[in-house]
């Protein structure tokens, strides 16, 4: 998250994760018919601690300390959604509901000036460091297939948007700059492409 997003002493900003993969499907599980999911987890932490891989259900050695997803939305005021205006409010959170599991494509969409206040203390101060997790989820017939012969694996793609509500913050230039601080491989994608038509027929 860029430093100009952080207004006395808390994050700000609207954040959009569009997240799209292609399922696992098997036509014979009849209402289970799709067969994999991909959870996504984007949210903020207090510290690094070290995990003990010696037990079976630990696999990183990193973990966090105090971990919370912001895209869970009852850490944010109903009545300060509900009287929200402008696009965010009106079009961008009309999507969240296909945000559940097994849907091939989800989205969701947060606004951080719409956390309680309780939840910025907790979950939005300036000291906060930024996680991205995604998890990926298969039903047991797939499982046991992959016992077998079949790999698990999916295709997918995420894109993920921080907004400046106020269109005033350099929030590009600076979130460019931390992915090259943190050694981030990356490139800009061309949002505007120009066509030129030759109008000279004969």
């Amino acid at each position: 998250m860029p430093n100009c997003m952080i207004s006395n002493g808390f994050y700000t900003g609207q954040i959009i994760a569009t997240l799209t993969y292609s399922p696992i499907l098997e036509s014979s599980q009849g209402s289970e018919y799709c067969q994999s999911n991909i959870d996504l987890f984007l949210g903020t932490y207090d510290d690094i601690k070290t995990r003990d891989t010696s037990k079976p259900s630990i696999l990183n050695p990193v973990g966090r300390v105090n971990p919370k997803n912001i895209f869970k939305y009852e850490l944010y005021s109903k009545k300060k959604m509900k009287t929200g205006i402008g696009t965010f409010s009106h079009q961008e959170r009309l999507l969240i509901e296909y945000a559940d599991k097994y849907y091939p494509v989800k989205k969701y969409a947060v606004d951080l000036s719409e956390m309680t206040d309780t939840n910025k203390r907790n979950y939005a101060t300036a000291n906060k460091k930024w996680y991205l997790k995604l998890s990926g989820l298969y039903r047991n017939f797939s499982e046991q297939q992959a016992l077998h012969s079949k790999q698990l694996s999916q295709d997918f793609c995420l894109i993920i948007t921080i907004k400046d509500p106020t269109e005033t913050l350099r929030v590009y230039d600076e979130t460019m700059k931390k992915l090259d601080a943190y050694h981030f491989w990356h490139s800009s994608i061309n949002l505007h492409s120009q066509v030129k038509i030759n109008t000279n027929f004969t």
